[in-house]
């Protein structure tokens, strides 16, 4: 199970079984992630910020983060 800290802006892996807790991500200080899912087939975690009002996922593979939605109405 993959879940977003309310006190910081790091993603983590909650092994069910035992709870143990690992960090999966650092986000930069101002993202504030929401809601946080993982496809163990791609191995991506995907994350909404209410920040940056954004849907974000990062690769577990290759280590690489992008953005594939950012609402840019104010």
């Amino acid at each position: 199970m993959s879940v977003s800290s309310n006190t910081s802006n790091n993603i983590y892996h909650v092994e069910y079984e035992t709870g143990d807790t690992t960090e999966l991500l650092v986000l930069d200080k101002d993202a504030h992630p929401l809601a946080v899912a993982y496809d163990p087939t791609t191995k991506h975690v995907y994350w909404s910020d209410i920040r940056y009002k954004s849907i974000s996922r990062h690769s577990l593979i290759s280590r690489n983060s992008s953005t594939i939605y950012q609402d840019s109405a104010s």
